[in-house]
């Protein structure tokens, strides 16, 4: 169970089974079935939860993201790190992954 957490789609609450970030919408959650059956976030990047409290174990996108329907674990892990840290701070994870990705590297 997501407690609180609401199915932006169908209106489940709470959302049993898995549940379905957007990484590229404020604030926007789907249930498994939703999920599978949703098309108008198709090219969207999406963080799978397995249980309230865990960490995302997977960053999906119906698509592929950016071609590749399985990225790499580093970058896996580089998001989960940044989700974890959107959480702690009560920080919005798209703003937190815009402002990481115009960090200047060098």
């Amino acid at each position: 169970l997501h407690h609180h957490i609401t199915c932006d789609k169908c209106s489940e609450c709470p959302i049993h089974g898995k549940r379905y970030k957007c990484a590229e919408c404020a604030n926007y959650d789907m249930c498994e079935h939703c999920y599978k059956n949703d098309s108008d976030h198709s090219r969207h990047l999406f963080l799978k939860i397995a249980r309230e409290g865990s960490d995302p174990v997977a960053l999906l996108h119906k698509s592929g993201p950016y071609g590749d329907p399985n990225p790499a674990p580093q970058v896996l892990e580089s998001l989960q790190r940044l989700y974890a840290l959107s959480v702690k701070n009560n920080v919005d994870f798209r703003e937190l992954f815009d402002y990481s990705m115009s960090e200047d590297t060098d």
